[in-house]
């Protein structure tokens, strides 16, 4: 009589090869797969929790606080101690799209606070930064795109009568949109138009670094972790800055309140110089041409992010 548990352990019980060790050769899975208990499943759970968090400090950290030398590290070979890039792009980008929404639906009604002082409401009034923000801060996102004009007389030359008469008839439906309707339009748009713009970074960087003799690929993963470097920080400014309008209007500072405005702006200006240092210390460039190569890639980037974002917005509103 053939014994069963023999056979478990000398065979591979997914592909059925004869096994050499603790893991197949042919498929890799363990030769022990029986369910495990309970304090083994929290042990396995946490270490593997442990590991990912070694690889989410060696990679974050860097990323933010030393320009570029994760890329160079990951484009030299050493990968396995970082997070992949695209893994890291996904990761990133899902947080960001999901604390978006968050963070513009947070309402503060200032009439509950009693202790804002009067001359705190006239600054407000006053200071129309100062009163879009605290708009900003009620209403959410607002976008007014209608026009005050009844009709639209619109034309295009390449498209059928029936086309244009139908690009007309979507026109006047997209003026009935409210401010709140075109916000979700683009929230619902901005990921899939960041997804399509890395494979056009990394174009971008490959035309302006012809000469390098770099492949698509590497250009490509460069792309992924500058996306990722301003999705975190994008979030992170973000955060700081809803901390800063309650703290404002809890503690009624204009004071606190341009303090706070600053801070945000300074950390928007070292996002743009990091990025131009990361392209530098990874292309290895000069200042002078490192500087002229990086507003030139934000050029080309900007004319393209608007086209797309452009034609992704009318093929929506087309589409409604």
């Amino acid at each position: 009589m053939t014994d069963n548990t023999n056979m478990s352990t000398s065979e591979c019980e997914n592909c059925h090869a004869v096994l050499q060790g603790d893991f197949c050769h042919k498929c890799g899975q363990a030769r022990k797969t029986n369910l495990l208990a309970f304090n083994e499943f929290v042990l396995t759970l946490l270490g593997g929790l442990l590991s990912y968090d070694s690889k989410v400090n060696r990679t974050l950290i860097p990323l933010i606080a030393k320009p570029g030398a994760v890329c160079n590290e990951y484009l030299h070979g050493h990968r396995a101690r970082f997070i992949a890039p695209m893994k890291l792009y996904l990761f990133c980008s899902v947080i960001f799209f999901l604390l978006m929404p968050l963070l513009g639906d947070i309402n503060i009604d200032a009439s509950e606070s009693e202790s804002i002082h009067d001359e705190f409401k006239q600054a407000l009034q006053e200071d129309e930064d100062l009163k879009g923000l605290a708009d900003g801060v009620n209403s959410g996102i607002s976008i007014n795109l209608n026009d005050s004009s009844s009709e639209s007389d619109v034309h295009i030359d390449f498209l059928s009568e029936e086309q244009n008469a139908f690009f007309k008839e979507r026109l006047q439906s997209m003026k009935k949109l409210e401010g709140d309707d075109y916000a979700k339009i683009i929230k619902d748009n901005l990921p899939g138009i960041m997804f399509f713009m890395l494979p056009l970074l990394a174009l971008i960087l490959k035309i302006t670094n012809i000469f390098k003799g770099r492949l698509y690929s590497e250009h490509f993963v460069v792309a992924l972790y500058a996306q990722s470097y301003v999705f975190i920080v994008m979030c992170l400014l973000s955060i700081f800055e809803a901390a800063g309008e309650y703290f404002t209007f809890i503690s009624s500072s204009l004071l606190l309140s341009e303090l706070w405005s600053a801070v945000v702006s300074v950390g928007f200006v070292w996002m743009m110089v990091h990025l131009f240092l990361m392209q530098k210390r990874i292309y290895k460039q000069s200042w002078k041409g490192g500087i002229a190569q990086y507003f030139f890639n934000m050029l080309l980037y900007t004319i393209m992010f608007t086209v797309v974002f452009v034609m992704a917005l009318l093929w929506d509103i087309v589409t409604l």
